[in-house]
This record gives structure tokens, sequence and C-alpha cells, in this order.
């Protein structure tokens, strides 16, 4: 079973279809590539198949025929915990538990506290944890019962953000975050993570025009590809 490595350079999507036991498909002959540093936006109806496609992409499902590939090597030959740590999912409502802001994003991750406060900046979260007198150390009730969607969606966002992923999949990830505050996350991670492929699940226009390609899904296929 191969690792998977640092300094992935392309992902790969070759005629993946994909269907739940034996019904209709939810995804058909879907294919397309993403090159290190590109933004993928992928669009359409709710129930098209995105998150079904970011469940595959992040392998937290195997059965589809097709092949998806890092580098020209099936993902399926990876060590699944290994790929898991390099491709990071982000749903649109990540699990918060009774814990301090620290151990939410830091899930048991040791990092530098200059690298941490740093990302937290990125998130646009300094005025949430820093107006508590205990700062990061302040806690977060189980399911992040005391705090609003985007808090929590920001907070998800910096826990993927201190794994450093080679591949991010945002599934409606931002769905409760502002605009402006949309545009500041978003320009702190093309400038810290220049190369990580980058897609999103999105209904948002400004988030596409952000990206370097826009695939438009419809009854699980590839409608159209446009590109900036």
């Amino acid at each position: 079973m191969t690792t998977a490595t640092e300094g992935y350079r392309k992902l790969c999507i070759e005629n993946l279809t994909f269907s739940y036991g034996y019904g209709e498909p939810v995804l058909k002959n879907i294919s397309l590539c993403a090159k290190s540093s590109e933004k993928v936006a992928v669009m359409g109806k709710s129930g098209c198949g995105k998150t079904t496609l970011f469940h595959i992409l992040s392998r937290l499902e195997d059965r589809y025929q097709g092949r998806i590939t890092i580098d020209d090597e099936d993902i399926r030959n990876f060590d699944k915990a290994s790929c898991r740590e390099n491709i990071i999912y982000i749903p649109q409502d990540s699990t918060l538990f009774a814990g301090s802001y620290r151990e939410n994003i830091l899930m048991g991750r040791e990092i530098d506290d200059q690298e941490l406060r740093k990302v937290i900046a990125g998130c646009e979260l300094n005025d949430l944890i820093y107006s508590h007198d205990n700062g990061l150390k302040a806690l977060v009730e189980e399911g992040g019962k005391n705090l609003s969607g985007g808090q929590r969606q920001r907070i998800s966002i910096a826990r993927a953000l201190v794994r450093k992923p080679q591949i991010l999949l945002l599934d409606e990830s931002t769905s409760h975050i502002d605009a402006e505050t949309e545009d500041k996350i978003f320009s702190y991670i093309e400038k810290e993570f220049p190369d990580t492929i980058i897609f999103f699940s999105t209904h948002k226009e400004n988030i596409a025009t952000f990206c370097d390609k826009t695939i438009y899904i419809e009854n699980g296929q590839i409608l159209s590809v446009e590109t900036r």
C-alpha cells in the first residue's frame, strides 16, 4: 500500500460513475483534472451529486467505477489514513465538541503557537477567540451551540488548515460566512497555501469568480466547464 506524500501535482478523475446500491447512478462518467495550485468550483442544484463527489475524493467512499489518480497513481493504492491526512474534507456542518477553542482547532495536533495564531487570524477568528479573557482556553459548548453558523464554519476551516492539506475540499463550508469575510479567508489560503489543489462545492457566484475552473453538474453529469 502506497503512503501518500506531500507535494501532490495533479488530481484526475476518469469516467467516474457511482450509485448507492442498485439505484440510478448519482454520478455518471465524471472526468476532470486539477493541477497543483488550481481552484475548482463545483456548482449545481442540491442533489446533483456534488457532496457524493467530495465523499469519494476524500476516501469516505471507495465503491465506484472509473479511476481517480494522484500524480498518475490510483488513489485506492494509497494508504487510506495517510491519504486522508493530505486530502481534507470540510462539510457544511462540521462537528464541534465540548472543549476549548485550542482543542477544537488542533484536534490533538501539536503546532507552534505563532503558527496557530497565524491560522486563527487568517480564518478571521481573532475577534471571536481573543474577546474572551481565556483566549484559546475559552470553552466551546457541545456542537458549538454557543457559536453562530459562520463562527463554527471558520473554526472548521482553521482545523483543516493546521493540517496543511495538499488537497482541500470545501463542501458549502462557507455558506454561513458573509462575502467580505469569505474573501479575506480565501485570500489568506491563496497566499499561505499556494500549491494546494482546492475544490469548492457551492451555490455562490463570487466563489466561482475566485476559481480557475467552474464545473457545472446536472443530474450527476458534467453539463459544462468554464475556465477563467
